[in-house]
């Protein structure tokens, strides 16, 4: 009977666990989502030896009636990207679609799902790490609560894909998610491949809340490859949030005229 008390127990609590982490990540969800956003990016390429290559891009996502995201990411410098673009629109009940647009070929092409796991125009980033996440696709939970340099409390939840075609997809077995608990907002996240191997890191800095709204954003963003030595970093400006974007944006006719 002793036995039976403490695995019921173990069984409720690895539950409660499970809960709290879903409930953190639904949390983070809440604080950034909106119907539209709109925000202009510089996108910073280091090399190993330190090297920087830099581009200018503009990001747009749009939110529909059933909370399905869409993006479309269009670079304008330098010259030889410029009017390279990107579309990804979430599905309720399959993968999401991707498409880009390559002005020398004059197309857009879809990208399959054997490429998601690879990188995204040159960066660390990979076609994964940029498209749509939903959270149905993961189960969540939190291993701990932790204290970072700065003395601020964070929650830390395993996020493990429930598929293994989207594990295939993304490359990751695992990601390890921190979360300040003060704000909600995401500041790192350390992603596992399917060895178990600590692969990349992604930490985002320089929070601020956007005029006239709630929303804080995070203005930000590193991508470090620890295999290669090399990172990424996005500088966010000039957010605009909830302005009312065309949905027509987020269309494959827009993407190969723009």
């Amino acid at each position: 009977m002793k036995s039976l008390i403490l695995i019921t127990l173990t069984l409720i609590t690895l539950d409660l666990f499970s809960q709290n982490g879903r409930e953190w990540i639904e949390r983070y969800d809440k604080q950034t989502e909106v119907n539209d956003q709109k925000v202009t990016l510089t996108m910073q390429l280091f090399s190993k030896n330190g090297n920087m290559r830099e581009r200018k891009l503009l990001w747009s996502t749009m939110e529909d009636a059933e909370g399905l995201s869409s993006s479309y990411i269009v670079f304008n410098a330098p010259a030889d990207i410029a009017g390279t673009a990107f579309l990804s629109i979430e599905r309720s009940s399959e993968a999401e679609d991707q498409w880009l647009y390559l002005p020398v070929l004059r197309r857009s092409r879809r990208i399959s799902s054997n490429e998601k796991s690879s990188s995204f125009m040159g960066s660390d980033f990979s076609y994964a790490d940029i498209g749509n996440e939903n959270t149905d696709n993961s189960t969540y939970k939190l291993i701990e609560a932790v204290a970072n340099d700065n003395g601020r409390k964070l929650k830390v939840i395993e996020a493990c894909y429930n598929s293994e075609d989207r594990i295939k997809e993304t490359g990751y077995a695992k990601r390890l998610i921190f979360i300040d608990a003060s704000n909600n907002m995401m500041i790192k996240t350390d992603y596992y491949s399917t060895n178990e191997k600590h692969v990349k890191q992604l930490k985002c800095s320089d929070f601020k809340v956007i005029d006239g709204t709630s929303k804080l954003r995070a203005h930000r963003y590193e991508m470090k490859d620890l295999q290669k030595g090399t990172s990424t970093v996005l500088l966010f400006r000039n957010y605009q949030i909830n302005k009312g974007l065309d949905s027509g944006i987020f269309t494959i006719r827009n993407l190969e005229n723009n």
